[in-house]
Formats: C-alpha cells, sequence, structure tokens
C-alpha cells in the first residue's frame, strides 16, 4: 500500500438526518438536521483535513494536501494527499476502521422541517473542516484509500464510488 496514493470520500450527504454533534468546529447541531444540496460555501485552500473534528490533530489544509472537494447528486465529494506524518491514520482508512466521515460548519441559514419532526434543514453553511472518523453523524458518508479501488473498499464505499469517480472526472480535467 502506497500511503501517498490518497484519501477520497464523501464528508456530507445530502437528504438523510444527520444526528447532533458537539465536538469543537462541529456543525454543533442542537437538534437533527438535514444538509441541503448546494447548501455548502467553502474555499478548498483554506478547508482543514481533520481525525474526529480535532484541530490538534490536523492534516493540514487546501493546497498543502492537494485538496479539491466537489458537489454532486449524492453530497460533497473530496480527494486529498495525506502528508507522511499521517500514515497512521492512511492505514486505519486502508483497513477499514476509519471509514466515514464529517463536517465541520458555521450555519448560516437553516429552517425547522414543517412536518413536525423537528429537523433542521440547512440551506447555508460555511465549511471549515473535513474529518476523517470511525463513524461520522452523517449517514452515507465514506472515504477510503484509493490504492484500494475498487476491490479493498468497504462496502458502503463501493456503493457510492460510481458517483464519486464521475464527479472526479470533472474535477480533474
Amino acid at each position: 500500500m502506497s500511503w501517498r496514493a490518497g484519501i477520497h470520500g464523501y464528508a456530507a450527504r445530502w437528504g438523510v438526518v444527520t444526528a447532533p454533534l458537539s465536538r469543537p468546529q462541529a456543525p454543533h447541531l442542537s437538534r437533527p438536521a438535514r444538509f441541503e444540496r448546494g447548501c455548502f460555501t467553502f474555499d478548498a485552500s483554506s478547508v482543514e483535513m481533520w481525525f474526529m473534528h480535532r484541530d490538534a490533530q490536523s492534516f493540514g489544509r487546501g493546497d498543502a494536501l492537494g485538496l479539491q472537494i466537489w458537489e454532486d447528486s449524492y453530497g460533497l465529494a473530496f480527494a486529498f494527499t495525506p502528508p507522511s506524518f499521517a500514515y497512521s491514520m492512511v492505514c486505519g482508512v486502508a483497513d477499514g476502521r476509519y471509514a466515514q466521515c464529517s463536517v465541520g460548519v458555521v450555519i448560516e441559514s437553516s429552517s425547522i422541517e414543517p412536518d413536525g419532526s423537528g429537523v433542521e434543514a440547512i440551506s447555508s453553511a460555511r465549511l471549515n473542516e473535513i474529518s476523517i472518523c470511525p463513524r461520522g453523524a452523517c449517514p452515507g458518508t465514506a472515504c477510503w484509500h484509493a490504492a484500494n479501488v475498487p476491490y479493498g473498499l468497504p462496502a458502503h464505499a463501493q456503493a457510492v464510488l460510481p458517483i464519486w469517480m464521475h464527479g472526479w472526472t470533472g474535477v480533474a480535467a
């Protein structure tokens, strides 16, 4: 396995209910929430990659990591090249221990769903960081080591890989 092959995935998914989370820089959701398609504002050069929403476990930001971020029909996709000091995290992603993600955002605009569920629909949020984690608050997130594609991926990552590949091709072109 080459640790420099890259980490790819989805940091958030559209239209699913995300659990409340209260880590520093995490969404600070006081209630279940749902990210609406197109809600994120970001400058990829200033978005950081962290482990478990811990700023002390930052892998770096944007340009230093070759970080690419884009939105597609499934969610908020990303790709980056980890630094050498992140070897243990890369191994955890490669062996499936850290196979999901989460986002750290500042919510700029939202509303409560009118259906009585109490779910907060987030229509605008500034993206600060993407975290690699064992289990994300937003169902359907995924991350994988690029060298594992396609056969060494967890089932949930295999399911979204074709969508991710379609979007990534558009970004790389």
